[in-house]
């Protein structure tokens, strides 16, 4: 954990609350879900993500997945657009 920025332990953190604290071990988690949060159509916040800007998000993702502590399952549309992705956290031996 010493070697993550603050950025990469924010994001880290979420993925790991979307997934082990609603006890699964994956998750479907947008971009816009991770730096801003989830809020309901009437309205009501659920939770504030990580916190960050998407260009922010997107680089800790990026280092996580490189670091090797969280797996990604990417995931396209028909029409060749990003779906949401699958997120899993990535055990070592």
């Amino acid at each position: 954990m010493y070697e993550l920025t603050f950025a990469e332990l924010k994001v880290l953190l979420y993925i790991i609350r979307r997934t082990y604290g609603f006890k699964k071990a994956t998750d479907k988690i947008s971009l816009k879900q991770i730096s801003e949060g989830i809020v309901r159509k009437n309205g009501i916040r659920l939770d504030n993500g990580a916190m960050i800007d998407r260009r922010t998000a997107m680089r800790a993702i990026k280092r996580l997945e490189t670091k090797g502590l969280i797996l990604i399952n990417r995931a396209k549309l028909g029409n060749g657009n990003n779906a949401i992705n699958l997120y899993s956290l990535r055990f070592q031996g």
